[in-house]
């Protein structure tokens, strides 16, 4: 089901690139968000949590 969640919202997406983002300790998620195609962008840092950010682009080859 979550699959399907970001294929739709990729789908949806009229930019070049949709970013999501995954809390460090949610390993699950972060898993499923790499299934689904995304790259891992970067890690920040917000209020005492890391967050791993996360892009996938409609640009091919990008």
């Amino acid at each position: 089901m979550a699959l399907r969640l970001l294929a739709a919202s990729e789908t949806a997406c009229k930019t070049m690139k949709l970013f999501t983002s995954a809390n460090t300790s949610n390993v699950a998620s972060q898993r499923l968000i790499a299934k689904a195609g995304f790259f891992q962008a970067g890690l920040s840092r917000t209020r005492m949590r890391m967050i791993r950010s996360w892009f996938i682009s409609n640009v091919f080859g990008e």
